[in-house]
């Protein structure tokens, strides 16, 4: 299959979280600069807002299908029929499908798309080569790399740029004015994440907020999360005493302009660490569930945790309060 043409290609990309598709950026953004692509992706990865100075809002097609346990028009089998019609308005000659799932294609197929390229992890009814089974586990990053080498494209700039809308900024800027706080002088606190193994206890935020406010108070901490992620913000609210710390629950575009502000991001493993990292704000992750990804300079983490540990329950519970702090003091 051709990696380059100026017959329509629509580009699959199903996975749900914000993290999902910028480890897939650098290589969209490759295609997106070769070809008239239409992008394929969950509303929840937030991508009309990653990609919205390369993409029109006219070149989203939003998979409305699983969404974290969610059913959606696009869910069983008159929901793919109904993603098939919806496709087949698109007009796209080929198909790029960046995920394991065999719907996708047949979904393709059935929408009169010709050339079906993808991962296919070995299948033959594939345009072009497919990875192997055995690298159905791997991390993204892994997968686009080898997909990409298998079928002798050039690898593109690894470099991820995400650009902020002027008017995001800012409306950020006078938010963050409104609430005491200026570029540079606050770190933000990612305080949540998808499955809880991944999530530093909330008193070991409210301590380490204690600990910021009497020996830095040049750095401000936030509380920055998703919705459901408030429960968390009230229990280390409940734990600082009678100063309240600021929170960030901006709508997302709003929120990742703020963020693009901070001086430092400290937290969970989640959407947030990855954002803050190709936003070229130094960031420390508190990695548990998986070994740490330092795919980017900014990204940074904490040797406390032993290679064979990772994926343990309640390992996160080695990142001591002491630690953290440390790597902000000595950093800032």
């Amino acid at each position: 299959m051709e990696i380059e043409g100026e017959d329509k290609l629509v580009i699959f990309q199903p996975l749900v979280g914000i993290g999902d598709m910028i480890w897939h950026k650098p290589w969209i953004d490759e295609l997106i600069s070769r070809n008239n692509v239409i992008l394929a992706v969950k509303k929840s990865s937030q991508s009309h807002h990653l990609f919205s100075d390369t993409l029109s809002h006219d070149n989203f097609f939003f998979i409305d299908r699983n969404v974290r346990g969610s059913k959606g028009t696009h869910d069983g089998l008159f929901g793919k029929l109904k993603m098939a019609l919806d496709l087949k308005r698109i007009n796209a000659q080929r198909a790029l499908i960046l995920h394991h799932s065999q719907s996708y294609y047949w979904m393709a197929k059935t929408a009169g798309i010709k050339k079906i390229g993808g991962f296919g992890f070995g299948r033959q009814n594939y345009s072009g080569h497919t990875l192997p089974a055995s690298d159905r586990d791997n991390h993204s990053l892994e997968k686009m790399a080898k997909f990409w080498e298998i079928n002798g494209w050039k690898q593109p700039n690894r470099k991820w740029q995400i650009t902020i809308d002027q008017k995001d900024r800012e409306a950020a800027k006078s938010w963050l004015k409104d609430n005491g706080l200026k570029p540079d002088n606050f770190i933000v606190l990612g305080i949540g994440a998808m499955h809880q193994e991944r999530i530093w206890p909330a008193e070991r935020f409210a301590n380490l907020i204690e600990e910021l406010r009497n020996k830095r108070p040049d750095l401000i901490p936030v509380l920055m999360g998703g919705p459901i992620e408030k429960p968390i913000a009230e229990k280390i609210q409940s734990q600082v005493g009678g100063n309240p710390v600021t929170e960030i629950f901006l709508p997302f575009n709003q929120a990742m302009a703020a963020l693009s502000f901070a001086k430092s991001y400290v937290g969970n493993d989640t959407s947030l660490l990855n954002l803050s990292g190709v936003l070229g704000v130094p960031s420390l992750g508190l990695f548990s569930q998986s070994k740490p990804l330092t795919y980017v300079e900014t990204i940074h983490h904490l040797d406390v945790i032993e290679e064979q540990d990772y994926g343990k329950s309640n390992i996160i519970l080695s990142y001591k309060v002491a630690d953290v702090f440390n790597w902000i003091d000595r950093n800032f």
